[in-house]
């Protein structure tokens, strides 16, 4: 610093969490089966003050939900905080009674964050199955998705792959330790009808 300069200093500044958005918890809600999870916040501090955050919240008062915490394998100090849906969700009567509010609906298009995923990872496939290589392991497809390497990943990847063979969008021929899995397109657009690289 110079004489008669001003003295600077830099500051940093570090996302502590994200939350997903609202509406795409709520698109989610409104089509997953009991049982399901799906992610709604994850970093080193839960931001209570996200709308997401705060509307899965109001479903697990309602016993729509059950909200749980996972810690990352790979580094304890993160958190990844899961909504899983529950069997009945309740009734407008009941929150007449003064039981809970009810389960927001569905209030709009937007595609929740499985469908986007859902979506990445078909166009992936795609790509292998074009250009005749071998369909990627769990491990590369979840870094794909940004989804880690730890094993919530690779079986976020399964679920997606399951969800995608039963809306038959491909078919899956599942591989081993020696053989990669064998993938075909069967939705609509690029590489339909082709498969990626391996033994059938």
């Amino acid at each position: 610093m110079g004489s008669g300069g001003i003295a600077t200093k830099e500051t940093y500044s570090i996302r502590l969490a994200v939350a997903v958005e609202v509406d795409a918890l709520d698109a989610w809600f409104a089509e997953a089966k009991p049982g399901e999870r799906e992610r709604y916040a994850e970093g080193f501090e839960l931001p209570r003050d996200a709308p997401s955050v705060k509307r899965a919240r109001e479903l697990a008062q309602a016993q729509a939900a059950h909200l749980l915490t996972q810690r990352h394998a790979d580094d304890p100090r993160r958190t990844t905080w899961l909504i899983e849906k529950r069997g009945r969700p309740r009734s407008q009567g009941d929150a007449r009674k003064g039981r809970g509010p009810t389960p927001p609906q569905n209030p709009g298009p937007r595609p929740d964050l499985t469908r986007e995923q859902m979506r990445s990872l078909l166009n992936r496939l795609r790509k292998a199955a074009h250009d005749g290589e071998p369909c990627p392991s769990r491990t590369a497809l979840a870094q794909y998705l940004a989804l880690g390497k730890a094993r919530r990943g690779r079986d976020r990847i399964g679920y997606l792959l399951k969800r995608l063979e039963r809306e038959g969008a491909i078919e899956l021929i599942a591989g081993d330790a020696t053989r990669p899995p064998v993938v075909t397109i069967l939705k609509a657009g690029r590489a339909r009808g082709k498969s990626t690289k391996g033994e059938r």
